[in-house]
Formats: C-alpha cells, sequence, structure tokens
C-alpha cells in the first residue's frame, strides 16, 4: 500500500507508487521510537475520563508489536536474525522500564471488566458508551434478551490445557467424560460451556434439544458461547432494573509484552533460559510470568521449536478475542491451522451425557489469503499500484 508521509496534490495522489509492507512497518516502528521519550509513561489519573490517551507506554508498546511482525515469516522472508534482537529490545525496554506497569495482583478475570482502565496491566483500552447491546449479542439463545453472536470453537476450547498443564486430549477417556473438569482456569473465563451457571444461577444446556442447544435457532453451531467481556451481571428478564455497563476494549497490555519478548527472545539466541545484562529476563521467566499469573504449571526448560510451539499456544488462549489471534497466523504463516473448523456434538444416551468432535467446515485455505487484495477501484485511479499476488485473475 502507498505510505503517505506528507500532502499531496491530486495528480500526485494518482500517482503515488505502494510501499512495501517491510516499510510501512519500520515506518511504524521509527515514529514510536521518535515519539515515546515526549509521552508520560502512563495516565496522570486513572479516572476512566483519562482512557485511550496515548503514553509512553502505548508507544513502546506499538513498535514492540510492529517490531515482533517485522520480524515474522511473513514478513522476514529471508530470516534476518536482526529483526528479531530489535523485537526482544523493543519489547524488553518495556520490561526493564515498567515501573507502573506489570501483572502486578490483577487477576485475569478483572481485565475484561467495567473498570479495566485501572489495570496496572492495561497499557491503552477503547471506551465505549454504556449500553446492553455486548450482552444482548452474546447471551446464550434460550436466555431472555440472548441473540448468540460469538460462537468460540472446539479447536480453541481444545487448545486450554489441563489445570496441572497437561494438554487436553480427545483421545483420553477420562478427559473427554469430564472435559469441562479441572482446565485451565481462563477456559471458564473465555468459554461458556454446557452445564455452567451462565449468565445467572442457572446452568446452560447446550446438549442438543437442551433449553440453549439445537435445534433452537440460532443456538450456537459450535457447543459453546462467548464468556470474556461479557457482563452477566446484565438482565434482560421483565421488570429487570440492571444498570447498563462500559466496555473497555484492550488494544495493549503488559502480558502481550511478555509474550512479545518471549517470541523474539527465543529466535534470538535459541536458549529459553538466556539472559545477560542487556537482556536481563530470559524468554522462559517471561512466558511463565503469564502462565503463573493464570494458575497453570510453568513451562520447563526446551528446545527451541518446543519452546515456540509454546509460546504460539500461549498467545492464543491467554489473549482469544482480543483481536491477535487473526494476524498472529499469517505473520506466522499458518493459516493451515483455519482450514477445519470443529465443534462439540453433545447429546443424552439414557441419561448420560455424550460428547463427540465432529468437522463444523472446512475452508480453502491458499497463499494469497496472506494478504489483502487492493479494489479495483483504486487500481483504475492509479496505474502504479500493484495488485496482490493471487488476486490477479
Amino acid at each position: 500500500m502507498p505510505l503517505i508521509t506528507k500532502p499531496l496534490s491530486q495528480t500526485e495522489t494518482n500517482q503515488i507508487e505502494p510501499s512495501s509492507a517491510k516499510e510501512v512497518l519500520k515506518f511504524i516502528i521509527n515514529e514510536c521510537t521518535e515519539i515515546a521519550p515526549k509521552l508520560p509513561i502512563k495516565s496522570t489519573s486513572i479516572a476512566q475520563a483519562e482512557n485511550g490517551r496515548a503514553t509512553r507506554a502505548m508507544a513502546m508498546a506499538l513498535k514492540s508489536r510492529a517490531a515482533l511482525y517485522a520480524a515474522s515469516p511473513l514478513y522476514n522472508t529471508n530470516g534476518d536474525n536482526a529483526k528479531w534482537t530489535e523485537a526482544a529490545k523493543a519489547s524488553h525496554d518495556i520490561i526493564a522500564s515498567a515501573g507502573e506497569l506489570g501483572l502486578g495482583l490483577d487477576t485475569y478475570a478483572n481485565l475484561f471488566k467495567s473498570k479495566n482502565y485501572n489495570s496496572k496491566e492495561v497499557i491503552l483500552c477503547r471506551p465505549t458508551g454504556t449500553s446492553k447491546t455486548f450482552e444482548q449479542a452474546n447471551y446464550p439463545m434460550g436466555v431472555t434478551g440472548g441473540n448468540t453472536t460469538t460462537c468460540p470453537t472446539e479447536n480453541l476450547a481444545s487448545a486450554f490445557e489441563m489445570k496441572d498443564g497437561r494438554a487436553f486430549d480427545w483421545n483420553d477417556p477420562t478427559m473427554k467424560a469430564n472435559q469441562y473438569k479441572d482446565r485451565d482456569p481462563r477456559f471458564y473465563l473465555t468459554i461458556v460451556h454446557s452445564g455452567m451457571l451462565w449468565p445467572a444461577k442457572k446452568a446452560v444446556d447446550i446438549s442438543e434439544g437442551g433449553a440453549n442447544g439445537l435445534p433452537l435457532t440460532n443456538a450456537t453451531t459450535t457447543g459453546y458461547y462467548l464468556r470474556k467481556y461479557v457482563d452477566n451481571s446484565i438482565s434482560f428478564e421483565a421488570g429487570s432494573t440492571t444498570a447498563a455497563t462500559h466496555h473497555n476494549w484492550i488494544l495493549f497490555r503488559y502480558a502481550e509484552v511478555l509474550l512479545n519478548y518471549a517470541e523474539a527472545m527465543i529466535h534470538v539466541n535459541g536458549n529459553c533460559d538466556y539472559k545477560d545484562a542487556t537482556y536481563t529476563m530470559s524468554a522462559r521467566e517471561a512466558l511463565n510470568a503469564v502462565r503463573k499469573r493464570a494458575g497453570i504449571p510453568e513451562v520447563a526448560a526446551c528446545s527451541q521449536d518446543e519452546f515456540l510451539t509454546r509460546v504460539k499456544h500461549e498467545r492464543r488462549v491467554e489473549m482469544a478475542f482480543e483481536g491477535q489471534r487473526f494476524w498472529d497466523l499469517r505473520r506466522w504463516k499458518n493459516l493451515d491451522e483455519t482450514k477445519n473448523i470443529y465443534a462439540v456434538r453433545i447429546t443424552h444416551h439414557d441419561g448420560v451425557l455424550s460428547y463427540e468432535k465432529t468437522l463444523l467446515s472446512e475452508r480453502s485455505v491458499s497463499n494469497k489469503l496472506y494478504f489483502y487484495p487492493i479494489a479495483n477501484v483504486e487500481l483504475f485511479k492509479n496505474k502504479k499500484l500493484v495488485q496482490n499476488s493471487g488476486w490477479d485473475k
């Protein structure tokens, strides 16, 4: 896409040449580097009126993310290790000067409540006005006012480990029979599963024929409903006087910085426990800080490839529904992971519930999906623009 840094005449606009993604990312990194020292590290007040104001931490967090993207396989096509070093440094600069930032004593659950703007972890959030629309959109069908919008897949549900750190395995009969027991605590704060007391003190029944399951019109087709960010104090029952709520959508938080650092550092050195005078935290320490706060066992020392797999997993479950997964799969060039979408089918057999992992849909994945197409209307205006690969047929 064109990178425009100065006012243009109409003639210039229609003759501008495109810039590469690498150039755009470099521009973002440079801008953040220049402006960060001129901004306060955090807002001077924790009042809600300060929500969304640019801070030094926000500029540094954007630089951290942009540098990580620039180092990733989609953009770093020749595997330049210097880019991973730059990404590690960008994240470590935040860690080393965190001051008022950190995981602190904040619980994972508190991050997604209406007053998360005063959390030590939240670097930047986007506030919205007072409303009940998000709850109305995401309460389960069968619950008064519920309309079903976002339905987590079985792919995501299976990604959450057991509380003791073991991977969830559909082939383990004990896990399969009690699949919602003793899971990573973040599972219950992200996903509404059948049997959960939600949104009030009534169990959700997503089994076939259940109060919240198929064939009820618009019921979830995946076997799950969304929990994250949904305020269950809201009621749409007749005569209810519950107030509407604020939502502050997190754009940057300290846990992401730690995971950015863990991913970059394992590429820099290949040793998950490496640290020195410049990089005072190891990749494993950064990853385990996030896991410890979640209440699950720490990751043991492992090879570079094994550790990178653990980091990717942690990003998936820690930041589910925070706008990260879409871009992570692309920058890693791992879109194949979205090819098969699974659901859980819950049925009754002689009073006993049965759970089966089922294929919900298959997607066609090709390399052209890593970049969006440029609209034809823009190509017609400017003959110097070039269509992204795969979209010109």
